[in-house]
């Protein structure tokens, strides 16, 4: 099995994603290099935010892919953001189909609804039942993220994008948790740990209607696992 990711980030998903996969995947093993994939591994590059993943990263991924000629996949992790998962996978889709590229590969397109921060709010565990601070609060008031599914959880009137305030709303639910504990883009912290990564897995299947595009992650790592020899 070989695994070639295009995560969105520079910073939060290229530290998160090899984190889980290590539990996920354990049979995997990340290189270097792209063209030199052993057998069970993976190769994780960023795609320097949006639109640059799409629209210039990704034609880099799939030259890579298709020059090496041995990848079972190529996997492009990306936000929603303001869009809707649909409209994210059409983007991609006209714009695959208008630059003529074909891959060697099976293309996943794994859509972060609505942006990766979103995803870390579902675990119900580290998400305070009885908040202190005075923002985390207004926020919790606002939409509750362990009752309601994150992936609605609409934007706040005082933030310029929904995904600004999910990861506003993050970084309150880590500063809650103590001193020694915070969330950035560049530290996401208890965010790479397995115990945070199996709240996330429990939320998915205790409410399966919540958090679908992660439970879409799940899926492709269950199923690449399970096609490992």
């Amino acid at each position: 099995m070989r695994v070639y990711f295009l995560v969105e980030g520079n910073s939060t998903e290229s530290k998160v994603y090899p984190a889980w996969l290590s539990h996920l995947v354990p049979e995997l093993g990340r290189i270097e290099y792209p063209d030199t994939p052993d057998e069970n591994s993976y190769f994780l590059i960023d795609g320097g935010g949006y639109p640059s993943i799409i629209y210039t990263q990704l034609p880099n991924a799939i030259r890579d892919v298709n020059d090496c000629g041995n990848y079972n996949h190529l996997v492009i992790c990306l936000d929603a953001d303001e869009s809707s998962v649909a409209e994210r996978l059409d983007e991609i889709e006209d714009f695959l189909n208008s630059a003529n590229l074909q891959i060697s590969a099976r293309l996943n397109i794994i859509v972060q609804n609505r942006c990766f921060e979103t995803w870390l709010l579902g675990n119900r565990t580290f998400v305070r039942a009885n908040p202190v601070g005075e923002k985390l609060l207004e926020f919790k008031q606002f939409y509750d993220v362990r009752q309601d599914n994150p992936e609605l959880m609409p934007k706040h009137p005082n933030f310029n994008t929904t995904s600004q305030f999910h990861y506003q709303y993050l970084r309150e639910v880590f500063k809650e948790r103590g001193r020694n504990l915070s969330y950035s883009k560049h530290n996401p912290g208890r965010a790479l740990t397995p115990t945070y990564l199996n709240q996330l897995q429990n939320r998915v299947v205790s409410t399966p209607t919540h958090l679908q595009s992660l439970q879409n992650f799940f899926s492709f790592c269950q199923e690449i696992r399970s096609q490992i020899q």
